[in-house]
């Protein structure tokens, strides 16, 4: 299970937009692991721990965690409700990240 925050490449952009885009989607994802792991629900701690912010590309990094039991944590079962924790954290970040973006792309 994982989020992912993607911005497509922009055609004809320069490495400075590239490196300052790239910049605000690592914090942007490295917020968001910091609070989907706080929101996590702990019994063990595995769950917690597996979260993890990866680099998909260039401008793409993904939050996600590869425990089996992720999903059912975040969306529930018929026989427990979720208790979700990686969409509340980019939903919590999301607007910081457009903002972020904004100011990268200001700043060219």
């Amino acid at each position: 299970m994982r989020v992912v925050i993607e911005r497509n490449r922009f055609p004809g952009a320069d490495k400075r937009a590239r490196t300052l885009i790239g910049q605000a989607l690592s914090d942007g994802a490295v917020e968001t692991q910091g609070t989907a792991q706080s929101l996590a629900p702990v019994d063990t701690g595995r769950l917690r721990s597996s979260i993890r912010t990866e680099r998909e590309g260039e401008m793409s990094y993904s939050v996600e965690t590869d425990v089996e039991y992720a999903s059912h944590q975040e969306y529930g079962t018929r026989y427990q409700s979720g208790k979700a924790f990686l969409r509340p954290s980019f939903e919590r970040h999301k607007d910081e990240i457009i903002a972020n973006l904004r100011k990268a792309l200001n700043n060219l």
